[in-house]
């Protein structure tokens, strides 16, 4: 009996065995195309990096002075001390309601004044294209970041631009605005508090001939009085008085421009004057 010898030729010669599904038999037979299209794509992505301008970040860290030392108005570069004294005075500023000078600089750094001055002093209206001071201000605002740390009081300030020049440049002209600005604001404090005691002096002494006149007047009609030794000894406690009493209200309002008025040191200063004013009525009585 004679047998049939039958034979299958298969259509898809190269194709791996295992029962492969037609999606991925269709993705072999397009393995070409495929490694082509991710080779170009590659390429392309290589070179659009290479196109997209590198970013730099320049970081300075300013260390805020203590309260004490803020309030004398000195520069930034002799503030800018030891960090311990700095740690322990951001728990008492909690615990007095006192006001951080961490927070006034960071509030100083982020004014338009310094943002204005930088714009100016590194021609940013044409670095970033922008026409309008308000855009190049916007822009310039969103390339720094300023943060302060509440634990130890170390302000954070880093500028990221195009060039790292620019980017370091950037950095140090916000740290000279701020110098310059605490030496402008110490010093115009001081102005005002050296007008103010003149002020309070030159009243003072008009109040304190007056007196003269009217002690002369009653002593000069009643005979009650030596002008020569009770009225001196009268005159000298009364200016006394209020000697001390204008170097505390001077006191006061430098403690004020400083601290809340629940700390400690501006109730002292109060009722230190309250006591010289009292002292000062019951002698003028």
């Amino acid at each position: 009996m004679d047998g049939i010898l039958e034979t299958q030729f298969s259509s898809n010669a190269g194709v791996p065995q295992g029962g492969l599904p037609g999606g991925c038999i269709a993705l072999w037979q397009r393995r070409r195309l495929v490694g082509k299209s991710s080779l170009i794509g590659g390429i392309l992505g290589a070179l659009l990096a290479l196109c997209i301008p590198s970013q730099y970040q320049s970081t300075v860290r300013l260390m805020p002075p203590e309260q004490q030392a803020f309030s004398g108005g000195g520069s930034l570069a002799a503030l800018a001390q030891s960090a311990l004294p700095a740690a322990a005075s951001g728990v008492a500023s909690s615990l007095l309601g006192t006001k951080s000078p961490g927070a006034t600089f960071v509030g100083i750094l982020q004014s338009r004044t310094i943002a204005d001055d930088l714009i100016r002093r590194f021609d940013l209206l044409d670095v970033y294209g922008a026409r309008r001071l308000v855009d190049a201000r916007r822009k310039l605002t969103s390339r720094t970041s300023i943060e302060e740390d509440r634990k130890n009081g170390i302000i954070t300030l880093t500028v990221t631009d195009h060039d790292p020049v620019r980017a370091r440049d950037l950095a140090g002209a916000y740290v000279e605005e701020l110098d310059k600005l605490v030496l402008q604001v110490s010093t115009s404090s001081a102005h005002r508090e050296r007008i103010f005691l003149e002020s309070r002096l030159k009243s003072v002494k008009q109040e304190l001939d007056a007196a003269v006149q009217e002690l002369s007047l009653f002593s000069s009609r009643n005979a009650t009085m030596d002008v020569e030794s009770q009225g001196k000894a009268t005159l000298e406690a009364a200016a006394r008085l209020k000697g001390e009493l204008v170097s505390a209200q001077g006191e006061l309002r430098g403690l004020q421009q400083i601290y809340s008025d629940n700390n400690v040191r501006v109730r002292a200063a109060k009722a230190r004057i309250g006591e010289l004013e009292s002292e000062l009525r019951e002698l003028s009585g």
